[in-house]
């Protein structure tokens, strides 16, 4: 029991027991003997066994009782006693050495005055040392002999160098502890690993269960430091899945470690892993380009390290500077990194697929991988390459338990006609790259399709004609305005002209209509108020009949003289037509038109809103 009065002179009553209480009293009772012989103790329970046969004075047997404790009704060794109690059992006091008080308990005073004269056998440990005088990181010879009185010593021998001269001569920094060999020897050990510094040396054998331990004569070793290196790593930890990477470059957001270990340049490397001579000790002062970051100390396996906060997008230099010790000298070293803007991740919601007369919303979302500032810039609505809208990024700096993000929204009144898959765009800044959404399918207005095949003209003195397909899709009804323009004729000496016929159509919702492509040379008479690009509204059945007898007319006087003198009579009717109708075409003197390959592109536009718009690209031939 411990009563002890506290401040207001209250006393409270603490119960210890059990081993609670048994370990630390016979701690402090083998401290006793530590300051009563100036040894080191070694394997101590040898010399309590020793002492329990030898001088029975030491230990009081307790032969009744027990160790017991309440226990579960259900668990193993448990039972009830005549009060009703669950206790333990197996455990019992008896004579001599038992589970329950093993030796007994202890007279402390007797058990230090026979501690140095328990029957062990004595030893005498010697110690070898050469060169005693080195630079540290060279090779020493070291073998120490362990001779016992009565047998053979086994164990293991600890190689010390001394904190001082005084007593006790074990005690300081451990320099490695070696095997003993059949002999008692531990064989010529090759160490590369004395410390720095003037210091004596010793050889400390901590005994066993038959032998007492015992320390060689110290041995004078002078160790002068060797140059060091140091080497200088980071490692960017990314917030967001935990990942590490030292790569050279670092996104931004990332944690970044920064890791220096000095060595001896007489260190070695095994398969590429470096095997140092001895681990540093000191500090090192790390620096972020001008920006110094504090001086870390070096841990027991000669490493210091430090942590950087969110560092800007740059080039950047870590110069990690090491403060020397008495085994390696002062070195520092720099390390080269660029933090890039952090990786985005963009998506895109929005709660309609369809256009129904109401704008539409889209959500976007940006996530990062970042600890750092909100992200800023433009996000844009694309369809293709041609941007629907545009809004800026409301971003959101990182937090304790959540990653620099952002978020926009976008309001589409008049979205493309027909069916349109809509992407987000992000513009990225400064500290966040660039990304873009996966696509949404969005049904806008209802358009229609153009398509026409290619068009082959068999003679430079012809005029041909494209049947064009012009189609109402997802209902669409209305009337649409035709043009045509000629894509390529810049190097042509007579490139071909176009018109439509009609020059615009009236479609029903699901209907379809077949408009004609026309192409001829600029040496053709069209109908009074008509140029290329657009034709008369005559009646179809009458601008058919037309252009069939200009065609038929070009390809009759393509003929050779000598096999249409038959049909002269047919020709001139057929001119004489066209002349009354006002068209001529096919001159008899050089080409109306350039032999070779164009492109016409034909456009329709539906004649009361502009947006809804298709073209097609129809190859030409003329041969």
């Amino acid at each position: 029991m411990d009563c002890t009065p506290n401040s207001a002179g209250q006393s409270n009553i603490m119960g210890v027991g059990g081993t609670s209480a048994a370990a630390p009293a016979f701690a402090a009772m083998l401290a006793l003997v530590r300051q009563s012989t100036g040894q080191r103790q070694g394997q101590a329970d040898s010399v309590l066994y020793n002492l329990a046969r030898t001088s029975p004075a030491v230990f009081h047997d307790i032969t009744t009782g027990n160790n017991a404790v309440s226990c579960g009704a259900s668990s193993l060794n448990c039972q009830q006693n005549a009060s009703g109690y669950t206790f333990l059992t197996g455990y019992n006091a008896a004579a001599g050495f038992d589970l329950a008080t093993g030796l007994g308990s202890v007279d402390t005073a007797a058990m230090i005055t026979g501690w140095s004269s328990a029957p062990l056998g004595t030893t005498t440990t010697q110690l070898t040392l050469s060169p005693a005088s080195i630079q540290h990181g060279q090779v020493v010879t070291v073998n120490a002999t362990v001779s016992g009185a009565s047998t053979t010593p086994t164990g293991t021998v600890a190689l010390v160098a001394q904190n001082s001269a005084t007593p006790p001569a074990q005690t300081g920094s451990s320099i490695g502890s070696y095997p003993l060999l059949t002999a008692g020897s531990t064989g010529n050990l090759s160490l590369n690993n004395l410390p720095g510094g003037s210091y004596n040396a010793v050889a400390s054998y901590g005994g066993s269960a038959m032998l007492s331990g015992s320390v060689s004569q110290p041995v004078a070793v002078n160790v002068a430091p060797e140059s060091s290196t140091t080497l200088v790593n980071y490692t960017a930890l990314d917030p967001a899945t935990g990942a590490t990477t030292g790569n050279a470059v670092v996104p931004y957001g990332f944690l970044v470690t920064f890791t220096a270990q000095p060595y001896g340049n007489h260190s070695t490397t095994t398969a590429g892993v470096l095997q140092p001579d001895g681990f540093a000790t000191g500090t090192v002062q790390f620096t972020l380009n001008a920006t110094a970051l504090g001086a870390q100390p070096l841990g027991i396996e000669g490493t210091a390290a430090t942590t950087a906060s969110v560092m800007p997008t740059s080039a950047n230099s870590l110069t990690a500077a090491y403060s020397g010790d008495p085994s390696f000298n002062a070195s520092s070293a720099a390390r080269s990194f660029t933090v890039t803007p952090g990786t985005t991740t963009l998506t895109m919601a929005s709660s309609a697929t369809a256009y129904t007369g109401l704008p539409i919303p889209f959500t976007v979302t940006l996530a990062t991988d970042s600890l750092g500032v909100a992200p800023t810039g433009v996000v844009t609505l694309m369809n293709g390459s041609t941007t629907i809208a545009s809004a800026t990024l409301l971003g959101t700096a990182a937090g304790q338990s959540a990653l620099a993000s952002g978020t926009a929204t976008l309001v589409v009144s008049d979205p493309p006609a027909g069916s349109n898959t809509l992407i987000a765009s992000y513009s990225g800044d400064g500290n966040y790259a660039a990304s873009t959404s996966p696509g949404i399918a969005i049904q806008g207005k209802s358009n229609f399709s153009l398509t026409a095949p290619p068009l082959t003209v068999t003679s430079t003195h012809s005029t041909g004609a494209d049947t064009l397909t012009l189609t109402s899709l997802s209902g669409y009804a209305g009337t649409v305005n035709l043009t045509c323009t000629l894509l390529n004729s810049s190097s042509a000496a007579a490139p071909p002209q176009c018109a439509l016929d009609p020059a615009s159509e009236t479609l029903a919702a699901s209907g379809s209509a077949s408009p004609l492509l026309l192409v001829f040379g600029a040496g053709t008479k069209l109908p009074i108020g008509v140029s290329a690009g657009s034709f008369l509204p005559l009646a179809a059945n009458h601008r058919r009949l037309l252009f069939t007898l200009l065609v038929l007319l070009c390809l009759l006087t393509g003929i050779p003289a000598r096999r249409r003198s038959w049909r002269a009579m047919l020709s001139l009717f057929v001119l004489a037509l066209l002349m009354t109708a006002g068209v001529s075409a096919c001159g008899s003197q050089g080409s109306l038109i350039s032999a070779g390959n164009y492109q016409v592109q034909v456009t329709g536009t539906d004649s009361k809103d502009a947006t809804i718009s298709t073209s097609v690209t129809i190859d030409v031939a003329v041969q």
